[in-house]
C-alpha cells in the first residue's frame, strides 16, 4: 500500500521494492517492504554533520546540504541543492539529486548516483556502482568498480583507455573505473590494459577489451564482440546473431581459427591469443559467426602488348586550352588592408555547394624597434570572432562559410587538420576533445550550430614580438554559433603570449612553449606538446594540459583542469575546483574554494588550501598536505605521508607504508594496508582517532612528549579502555589518542616511538 509520514515523505510499494517520495525525488530501496519502513529510520536535516552508525536515511532539504552518514549501510537523498553526500563506512546508497552534487562513497560497496548536473562521483575502497549522467566526474578508487549508463536515453561510447575525459552521456571523466555497464541503446564499449568487465545491456552493442582479460557481456541484440591479444571471456555469445570481430588479429578467414572445447565451453583461438566462449560447443559454430580482415587484391592480369609500331608522323597541332572540369571548385579572391596588414580572402565553393574560406593575414614589415599599435582582424566567417595582431604577426585561417550541426564537427576538424596532424594518437585525442565540445553545446542547446576554424599564426624573421597575440570570441548570450578552434602554433617562437576572451574551446597544436592568458567567458583550452604558462580567468574553465611539463591555473571560477603528461604544476583558483596532476610527478594546489584534487600517477605533490578539500594523493609515493579547514586526504597507492593541517581532518593511508600526520585538530586516522605510522604532537593538542591500528605491524610515534622513555610516556598519560573495546590514551592538557578496537595491554612500549 501507500502511507505518509508527517514529514512530507510518502512511502509506496512496487513489487518486492519500496520507493519514498520526497517531493519531486523518489528513492528505491531495493528488496525492501514498506511496513518495515518507519519514521524512526529518517533523520531529516538542514544543518550539516547527522547521522551515527547505524543504517541512517537521510534527507536533505531545498538548500545546500552536507550530510555524513558515518558507519552502518546509510541510504542519503541530497536534494534539489549543491550537495555534499558522504556514506562513511558501510555499503551506502547516495543519490545527489538535482544539483552540482559532490559523493563520496568511502569503504565499502556503495551505490553513488548523481542525478541531474555535473556531479562528483567518488566511491572510495570497495566494489563500487556509479551511476553516470552528463558531465559527471566519475573516481572509481581501490578495488573494481562500474560506471553505468542503464538509464542513458541515447547510445554511449566509453573507452577506458583514454586518459582524460571522453564521451559517455555527454563529457563524462573516468578515474580508476574498471568495468562498464551500458544503456538499452546500440553502444560502444571498449576497455584498457587490465582485466575490464563491458556490459553492453539491451541494443546493438560493441564490446572491444583491450589487452587485458576481460569479461564481456553482450545482452539483448545483435553485438560484436571485438577479439584482441588478452584471455578474454564471453557470457553470453548468441550463435548466427551476434559477430565474433577478428579482423584486427590479421584473420583472413574460418580455416586460420582454432576451437577446441573445454568443458561445456569452447576456447577461440589465434596465435596466443585464447578467448573463452562459455556455454558453446566448437560444432555450434561457423563462419558466419565471424568477421575478417577484408584484403584487396590487385588484378594480376597483365596489360596487353603494347604496339612497338611508332606513329609515322607525329600530331604538332597544338591541344586547345582543357576545359573546365565539372567538379574543379570555383576560387573567388579578394584584398584588403586592416592597419598595416594585408588580408588575402579566398572563397571556394565545390561542386556540391560547400563554401569554404581562408585568409591570409601577412606580417608587416617594421622595424624592431618601433611602438606599433595592435589591429584587430575578424576571422570567423559570420565575424563572431577576431584576433588582434600585433604588426609584425601573421596569421591564416580555414573555415566554412555555413555552420555546422555539433555531431559533424569532428569530421570537420580532421579534414581541415589532415595536413598538420601526423601522429595518430594526437589525432584521436584532437578528435575526442572537439567531440566532447560540441557535446556540451548541444547539450546546452538543442538547436545549437558550431563553427570549425583552423588558425595557423606566424611571426616575421628575426623579429622578437613582446605583445600577446589575442583571441576574442563573443559572450555566450549574444552567440548564434559556437566556436571550436584549432591553432597551429608551429611558426610561432617558443614563449609566445596568446590572450582569450569567451572563447568557447580552442585546442593548440606544436610542440612551442606557450604563454595563454584567458579573460572572460567559460573557456575550454586544450594545450599542445610544449611547457607552457596558462592562466585562465573568472569563467568556470576547463583546462587541459599536454606532453611538455605545464605551469597551469585559473584566477576563478569552477574550473576542472587536467595536467596530463609531463610534471606539471596545478592550481586552483578562488572557487570549487577540480584538479588532476597527470601521468608523471606533479605539484597540484587547491588554493581557496571547497576543491578535489587528485595526483594520479607519479610521485605527486598536493596542496588543500583555505576550505575544506578532498584530496587524493594516486598510484605513486605522494605527499598531501591539507593545510587549513577541515579536509579529507586519501594517499590511495603507494608509500605515501600525509599531513592533515589545521581544524579537523580525515586521514587515510590507503596501500603502501604510509606516514600520517594528523596535525592540529581533532583528526581521524586510517593508514588502510601495510605498515603505517601515525604521528602525534603533544604541544598541538587535540583529539585524534586511529580507525585500523594493527598490534605489531604499526607504529604510534609523538613528538614533544617530554619522556625519557616510552615508559615514562605511558606513565604520564591516563590510559582508558571504553565499554566497546577501544583505548583512549590522554594527559590533563588538551591532548588525546583514541586507538580503536585495541586494548591497553596491546599498547606496549613496542608500539610506540618517541622523537
Amino acid at each position: 500500500g501507500t502511507r505518509s509520514l508527517d514529514d512530507g515523505v510518502t512511502i509506496q510499494a512496487n513489487g518486492t521494492d519500496t520507493e519514498i517520495i520526497i517531493g519531486a525525488e523518489t528513492l528505491t530501496l531495493r528488496d525492501n517492504l514498506p511496513d518495515a519502513i518507519t519514521a524512526d529510520n529518517f533523520l531529516f536535516v538542514v544543518d550539516p554533520n547527522f547521522g551515527d552508525d547505524g543504517d541512517n536515511i537521510l534527507i536533505g532539504d531545498d538548500e545546500n546540504n552536507t550530510l555524513s552518514g558515518f558507519g552502518g549501510q546509510d541510504t542519503i537523498l541530497g536534494g534539489p541543492g549543491d550537495d555534499t553526500l558522504d556514506g562513511g563506512d558501510g555499503s551506502d546508497v547516495l543519490s545527489g539529486g538535482d544539483g552540482a552534487d559532490v559523493l563520496f562513497g568511502r569503504a565499502g560497496d556503495d551505490t553513488l548516483n548523481g542525478a541531474a548536473g555535473a556531479d562528483v562521483l567518488s566511491g572510495g575502497s570497495g566494489h563500487d556502482r556509479l551511476i553516470a549522467g552528463e558531465g559527471d566526474t566519475l573516481v572509481g578508487g581501490e578495488e573494481d568498480d562500474f560506471v553505468e549508463y542503464a538509464a542513458a536515453t541515447a547510445a554511449v561510447t566509453v573507452d577506458l583507455s583514454l586518459a582524460t575525459a571522453q564521451i559517455g552521456a555527454g563529457d563524462e571523466v573516468f578515474i580508476s573505473i574498471e568495468g562498464v555497464i551500458g544503456s538499452n541503446h546500440d553502444d560502444h564499449l571498449s576497455g584498457d590494459g587490465g582485466a575490464n568487465t563491458l556490459s553492453g545491456g539491451a541494443g546493438a552493442d560493441t564490446l572491444d577489451g583491450g589487452d587485458g582479460s576481460d569479461w564481456l557481456h553482450g545482452g539483448d541484440g545483435a553485438d560484436v564482440f571485438v577479439i584482441g591479444v588478452g584471455g578474454n571471456q564471453i557470457a553470453d555469445f548468441a550463435v548466427g546473431e551476434d559477430i565474433l570481430d577478428v579482423s584486427a588479429l590479421g584473420v583472413q578467414s574460418f580455416d586460420d581459427v582454432t576451437l577446441t572445447a573445454a568443458d561445456e565451453h569452447t576456447v577461440l583461438t589465434i596465435g596466443t591469443a585464447a578467448t573463452t566462449l562459455l556455454n558453446i560447443a566448437p560444432d555450434d559454430l561457423t563462419a558466419a559467426d565471424f568477421a575478417y580482415e577484408t584484403v584487396v587484391e590487385e588484378d594480376p592480369t597483365p596489360d596487353p602488348t603494347p604496339d612497338p609500331t611508332p606513329d609515322p608522323t607525329p600530331d604538332l597541332t597544338p591541344d586547345p586550352s582543357p576545359a573546365p572540369e565539372d567538379d574543379a571548385p570555383t576560387v573567388v579572391t579578394t584584398t584588403t588592408n586592416v592597419g598595416d596588414h594585408t588580408v588575402e580572402t579566398s572563397v571556394e565553393t565545390s561542386s556540391d555547394g560547400v563554401v569554404r574560406e581562408s585568409r591570409v593575414i601577412e606580417a608587416a614589415a617594421v622595424d624592431p624597434d618601433a611602438v606599433v599599435p595592435q589591429q584587430s582582424v575578424p576571422i570567423a566567417i559570420d565575424d563572431a570572432v577576431a584576433v588582434s595582431l600585433p604588426a609584425a604577426v601573421g596569421i591564416e585561417t580555414t573555415g566554412r562559410q555555413d555552420n555546422l550541426a555539433p555531431s559533424a564537427a569532428v569530421e570537420e576538424a580532421r579534414a581541415q587538420t589532415a595536413s598538420l596532424v601526423s601522429d595518430p594518437a594526437e589525432q584521436a585525442r584532437l578528435d575526442a576533445r572537439v567531440a566532447q565540445a560540441a557535446a556540451r553545446f548541444e547539450a546546452e542547446d538543442p538547436e545549437a550550430e558550431v563553427s570549425v576554424q583552423v588558425l595557423s599564426p606566424s611571426v616575421a624573421a628575426d623579429v622578437t614580438v613582446e605583445e600577446a597575440i589575442q583571441i576574442n570570441g563573443v559572450t555566450p548570450e549574444s552567440a548564434d554559433v559556437r566556436q571550436i578552434l584549432v591553432v597551429d602554433t608551429s611558426d610561432l617562437p617558443t614563449g609566445s603570449s596568446i590572450d582569450l576572451d569567451d572563447v568557447d574551446f580552442v585546442s593548440f597544436l606544436g610542440d612551442q612553449g606557450l604563454t595563454v592568458r584567458g579573460g572572460a567567458g567559460d573557456n575550454h583550452v586544450v594545450l599542445g606538446n610544449g611547457n607552457d604558462d596558462v592562466q585562465l580567468g573568472e569563467g568556470d574553465d576547463t583546462l587541459e594540459g599536454g606532453r611538455g611539463d605545464d605551469v597551469i591555473g585559473s584566477l576563478g571560477g569552477n574550473d576542472v583542469i587536467y595536467g596530463n603528461q609531463g610534471q606539471d604544476t596545478v592550481t586552483g583558483g578562488a572557487d570549487q575546483d577540480i584538479l588532476f596532476g597527470g601521468q608523471d610527478s606533479d605539484f597540484v594546489y587547491g588554493n581557496q574554494g571547497l576543491d578535489i584534487a587528485y595526483g594520479n600517477k607519479g610521485d605527486d605533490h598536493l596542496f588543500g588550501g583555505q576550505h575544506n578539500d578532498t584530496l587524493y594523493g594516486g598510484q605513486a609515493d605522494d605527499v598531501v598536505y591539507g593545510k587549513k579547514a577541515n579536509d579529507v586526504l586519501y594517499g590511495s597507492i603507494g608509500n605515501d605521508t600525509l599531513y592533515g593541517g589545521f581544524e579537523d581532518d580525515v586521514v587515510d593511508g590507503g596501500r603502501g607504508v604510509d606516514h600520517l600526520y594528523g596535525n592540529r585538530g581533532n583528526d581521524t586516522l586510517e593508514g588502510g594496508a601495510d605498515s603505517d605510522w601515525f604521528y602525534f604532537s603533544v604541544g598541538n593538542g587535540g583529539h585524534d582517532v586511529v580507525n585500523d591500528f594493527t598490534f605489531g605491524e604499526d607504529i604510534l610515534v609523538v613528538e614533544g612528549s617530554g619522556a625519557a622513555s616510552v615508559a615514562e610516556f605511558l606513565a604520564d598519560m591516563t590510559i582508558t579502555e571504553t565499554a566497546d573495546g577501544n583505548t583512549v590514551i590522554s594527559n590533563e592538557a588538551d591532548f588525546s589518542i583514541t586507538v580503536i578496537g585495541q586494548s591497553a595491554a596491546d599498547l606496549s612500549t613496542g608500539t610506540w616511538l618517541l622523537i
